[in-house]
């Protein structure tokens, strides 16, 4: 994997070759996904991961979200 997961720009790659690309980006007080799954590649499996990654991020933002007043 490549990129910043934190911020939700990532590449995932299969011995050094893209898998999927993914982006999250705003849009009127929701987030949306951009996902690119490369030709021949499982969807599934991608948005597994893409959605695995995104629970992990989530939970570890609002553990350090706590003790701020938040």
């Amino acid at each position: 994997m490549q990129g910043n997961i934190f911020a939700h720009e990532y590449t995932i790659t299969r011995n050094g070759a893209p898998v999927a690309t993914i982006s999250r980006r705003w849009f009127r007080f929701r987030d949306l996904y951009g996902v690119e799954v490369m030709a021949g590649e499982d969807h599934a499996f991608v948005l597994a991961v893409t959605a695995a990654i995104d629970t992990i991020v989530a939970k570890g933002n609002r553990g350090r979200n706590r003790g701020r007043g938040r």
